[in-house]
């Protein structure tokens, strides 16, 4: 119990046996943790739900959630596991029900980081948005999530914008649209002083707009961009639009980012390796650490 107490995360992942009959029967199992802070949870299963909603009704005080679905596609899913338009999916209702009903909660929680993984946000204003208070957030990742741009466009509005958010992570695979990423440059937009930027997406007919990231020029520490198209080409900036970012994000300590095609055997770099070498030496006289 000595140890147990001192837990700062607890994660709740797939067993080879059903753990809810031990949390029901030695509840000190939860009430103990007095330090936790952080849960990261991957149900692939009702128990694993269930278990996921105990430990989290009895922690009113964590600052970082992770949530990933583990249900697998070979494996027989719930076909209402996802949020609809019509009611909460199995996950919300399960995991947050001690929240329901969602739209009359007063007391959301109030978390620092969150990370979502592989969840379908398309409905996530009547659930997500109502139990989890998106303003206050400092880190925010979203990772092979549908819907992604549903959850960007209510972030932009004014009542729920994040005026503390200093980490941005974006993984993102899609079939050709850019709705997601138009979405995501409005928030970008909307808010101001990031310090850590990662956007790497799949099947994106295009980039992050340079104006959008150097919104945060001023402060932005780490940039990360990468995005590929089907048969695995890899986008690039123009020469003058990785210019510009170079140009108004002074205080990058690291980027990682395309640089247009060179060969190492050749004795010297091509030519439009070379232009991005010069301009990011030319911004960055201190050494940036270079992905």
């Amino acid at each position: 119990m000595k140890k147990q107490k001192r837990l700062k995360a607890v994660e709740i992942a797939a067993v080879d046996r059903p753990f809810m009959p031990v949390l029901e029967k030695q509840p000190g199992l939860l009430t103990n943790l007095t330090k936790l802070r952080s849960l990261h949870f991957y149900p692939d299963n009702l128990d694993r739900l269930k278990a996921s909603q105990k430990i989290l009704a009895a922690q009113p005080d964590i600052s970082e959630l992770q949530l990933s679905s583990g249900f697998h596609p070979d494996v027989e899913i719930p076909e209402d596991l996802q949020d609809s338009s019509t009611r909460p999916g199995l996950m919300t209702r399960t995991i947050f029900s001690h929240f329901l009903p969602f739209d009359r909660c007063d007391t959301p929680m109030t978390l620092k980081k969150l990370t979502l993984d592989n969840v379908d946000l398309r409905y996530a204003a009547d659930t997500y948005m109502k139990f989890i208070q998106f303003k206050v957030l400092e880190s925010f990742v979203v990772g092979g999530c549908t819907g992604a741009d549903a959850v960007f466009a209510q972030m932009s509005k004014p009542h729920l914008r994040p005026t503390k958010l200093k980490k941005l992570r974006w993984f993102h695979e899609a079939n050709g649209e850019t709705h997601a990423l138009e979405a995501f440059e409005g928030l970008l937009e909307a808010i101001t002083g990031l310090e850590v930027l990662h956007v790497d997406t799949n099947n994106i007919a295009g980039l992050p707009k340079p104006a959008t990231i150097s919104h945060h020029g001023k402060t932005l520490q780490i940039l990360g961009i990468r995005s590929r198209m089907p048969g695995m080409t890899i986008l690039l900036y123009e020469s003058e639009q990785f210019e510009e970012i170079c140009n108004n994000c002074l205080e990058l300590r690291q980027l990682g980012m395309t640089f247009p095609i060179t060969s190492v055997s050749e004795a010297e770099p091509s030519s439009d390796f070379t232009t991005y070498l010069v301009k990011l030496c030319y911004s960055y006289p201190i050494p940036v650490n270079v992905d």
